[in-house]
């Protein structure tokens, strides 16, 4: 077919020669090349031979190999062995007493018997990895698809498809990770009981992740059916229960009450698997049972771990303050401890909390915390972190620090990348976040290249019709709005749309989304009665699914508003500004930056109908709010001085204006890339001047915007042409 061989391509061959071996002969037949590579395509093996004594555990694990498709093989040749090594382990199992006979024999004499030893400290060995098979095994996987089909959901089947390979290699690396224990420790006679005992602790606790993980999953219902590839590629890697070093500077559990101890980690690995499939209230209340339970156990670690599970389960339910509370607790009993692994879980969870509080210097300390605690923990793969890179880059992108951002984020991905594959849904999470950061910064072409990049592999991952590649299509059509192709981003939308009402239903929240931005793309079109018309549908939505005070009712609301501005319905917008406002200072703050922007957008009401005093009064409260929560350079405080200009030159007061100006654009000037507003200060500035006398002043200033306006594409054409209409009728000839 003209493809790059890969892994899989191996993984087919040797499955091709390991038929053949057990057979006598090729799994694929054809009397020429045609005919063998059509039936390879197809998938039309040979019926087994009979007489050849196969098992069938073990033909089921070659047939598998020889999927036709990529995706339909082991996810990687190690998952291959280790089935081989279960279906082994279960045979010699079965075999029992008289295989054990026959092995004897062939050991006559001392040698042999020392050998024969050996190989059953081996064998039993194997057993114990192969007790993962109690957790997951072919019925597992037959009751998971089950109850993935019995919840309706559109794309059941294909996520039931793309979570058992990720299962399959969880449990596969468990098995080869205690396998490997057992041999370092009565065989090789490599670790002492100390730190058999250490590890065994880590491999617990991945086996109590995974049977926690199957069961929620065998639960299903729609929003852990969304969830579940998230899930399984979330669940922690076993190989720091392998690593020597990690294992020893890790606290020692005491010997004395192990079984309150057990319950109290049950407990731990039952909320992070109900919060990885996204029922974070119940996953809160477990976990503040797992809290109260190890308060009773005297060992601080436990204590810790439990804490910091819930704080991040308050974090889920948006509970920031007491998240604050529980999660600081965490780190310092973590830290007192030596447990530095939950140390730095915490003080990395910490960093994004304070973020969605505003708090952004405590923020910043958390990350130096956090990077000190990692470095204790000798984070084994990075993926700690690739987490506290990704935090510290949203406080940056938040404080108007796009390059930092930008760094920080790519660090991020790198680390994602290397570590868990380039196709991880936690890649295509960073290289959103990266789009989100160029898209602030007018850098338009990289933005769509990091959302296609993006695109592509929740396409792969996740299936075509999965609610979070609709996420990426809504970026990616709000990205062409702003840009002014309406076109694709009327499609991207609607497509998006079709993917979230036949997979969530058509009064879900997500729904509610897709159609607000619908609703920005025909206004910006002119389209306005259809605009309205989603818009409402939205508004009633999300008054029903999350009740009339909720900010995601206040963003419709403001949606409302700016449509009923631009058809001149201003006392109408006015009050559903006024609503909207009033639900965000009761739900946020009234210093959140969501009541700047709605201030914002109440002041341009009064100033389009000659209000200035009015307008400039709402203006300096949104620049009091954007100083205090982002910092005097953040690019918002830039658009509200720009703002209040543009209300001193619509009155006649140019000189007012101008200092004002020359500040925001010192801002912009600041900020690596053309923020969207920047062009607008220039072109206020040439109308400051040119009443001055500056008319080269003003000329400088009219072609900055003239050309920041052009380089911005479609969207921006009107902008261009008023600039240019004003050089004209002004007579300042470029």
């Amino acid at each position: 077919q003209g493809q790059e061989e890969e892994a899989a391509t191996d993984q087919f061959g040797w499955s091709v020669m390991a038929w053949e071996l057990l057979h006598g002969e090729r799994p694929f037949a054809g009397e020429t090349t045609v005919a063998l590579a059509a039936a390879v395509l197809s998938g039309e093996r040979r019926p087994p031979p009979r007489g050849h004594g196969v098992p069938g555990w073990l033909r089921r694990v070659i047939e598998r190999g020889l999927a036709t498709k990529p995706a339909g093989r082991w996810p990687t040749m190690a998952a291959l062995l280790s089935a081989l090594e279960r279906g082994k382990t279960r045979a010699r199992v079965r075999m029992g007493v008289a295989a054990l006979a026959s092995v004897a024999l062939l050991g006559a004499g001392a040698e042999g018997y020392r050998r024969w030893e050996f190989a059953q400290r081996g064998s039993v060995c194997e057993m114990r990895g192969a007790e993962i098979d109690k957790v997951w095994n072919d019925e597992a996987r037959q009751q998971l698809r089950e109850a993935f089909t019995a919840t309706g959901v559109s794309y059941a089947e294909t996520t039931a498809d793309r979570v058992m390979p990720w299962l399959d290699k969880q449990a596969g690396a468990w098995q080869e990770a205690r396998t490997e224990v057992c041999l370092n420790a009565d065989v090789r006679g490599w670790w002492d009981e100390d730190l058999v005992d250490r590890a065994m602790w880590c491999l617990e606790d991945r086996q109590m992740e995974l049977e926690s993980l199957v069961a929620e999953l065998g639960r299903a219902n729609a929003t852990v059916v969304q969830k579940a590839v998230s899930a399984v590629s979330g669940l922690r890697t076993v190989k720091p229960c392998l690593d020597e070093g990690t294992l020893r500077r890790q606290p020692t559990p005491p010997v004395q009450g192990r079984e309150a101890m057990r319950d109290v980690r049950v407990l731990i690995s039952r909320a992070h698997s109900l919060s990885l499939a996204g029922n974070f209230e119940d996953a809160l209340e477990v976990a503040t049972q797992a809290r109260e339970q190890a308060a009773k156990v005297d060992w601080l670690p436990l204590l810790a771990a439990a804490r910091a599970r819930e704080g991040w389960q308050l974090t889920k339910t948006a509970a920031y303050e007491a998240a604050e509370a529980a999660s600081s607790e965490a780190y310092y009993d973590a830290a007192r401890s030596g447990a530095w692994n939950v140390a730095s879980k915490a003080a990395v969870d910490l960093v994004g909390i304070e973020g969605e509080r505003a708090q952004y210097k405590a923020g910043f300390a958390w990350a130096r915390h956090a990077e000190v605690a990692l470095a204790q923990a000798e984070d084994l793969l990075g993926l700690g972190e690739a987490v506290r890179l990704t935090n510290l880059s949203r406080l940056h992108s938040d404080t108007g620090a796009y390059a930092e951002a930008q760094a920080l984020q790519e660090r991020a991905i790198i680390i994602d990348e290397q570590v868990l594959g380039p196709e991880h849904p936690d890649v295509a999470l960073g290289l959103n976040n990266l789009a989100n950061m160029y898209t602030e910064t007018g850098d338009y072409p990289k933005a769509l290249l990091s959302y296609r990049k993006a695109l592509a592999i929740r396409e792969q991952v996740l299936g075509p019709e999965h609610p979070d590649v609709a996420d990426t299509l809504s970026n990616l059509g709000v990205l062409h709005d702003m840009t002014g192709s309406y076109a694709d981003a009327l499609a991207l939308h609607q497509r998006a749309l079709v993917i979230n009402e036949h997979a969530l239903g058509p009064v879900h929240p997500s729904v509610a989304m897709t159609l607000g931005n619908l609703a920005a793309v025909y206004g910006n079109m002119g389209s306005y009665a259809e605009a309205k018309a989603l818009i409402e549908r939205a508004l009633a939505i999300f008054e029903k699914a999350l009740g009339p005070d909720h900010p995601a009712v206040a963003t419709s609301l403001g949606t409302l508003a700016v449509l009923h501005k631009k058809e001149g319905s201003y006392s109408r917008a006015e009050a559903l500004f006024e609503r909207a406002l009033a639900i965000f200072e009761k739900a946020l703050g009234p210093g959140h930056s969501s009541v700047a922007l709605t201030l914002n957008n109440l002041a341009n009401l009064h100033n389009a109908q000659g209000e200035y005093a009015k307008a400039r009064s709402l203006y300096q409260r949104t620049l009091i709010i954007w100083e205090q929560a982002l910092g005097p350079n953040h690019p918002n405080v830039a658009l509200a001085l720009n703002n209040i200009s543009t209300a001193y030159l619509d009155e006649g007061r140019p000189s007012e204006a101008i200092p004002l100006l020359k500040r925001a654009l010192t801002i912009y000037d600041t900020h690596e890339g053309v923020q969207p507003e920047e062009m607008a200060a220039h072109f206020n500035l040439a109308r400051a001047l040119l009443p001055t006398g500056d008319i080269t002043g003003a000329l400088v200033e009219a072609k900055k915007a003239r050309d920041g306006f052009s380089d911005a594409g479609e969207g921006k054409t009107k902008e261009r042409k008023e600039v240019e209409r004003w050089i004209t009728e002004q007579k300042i000839v470029p």
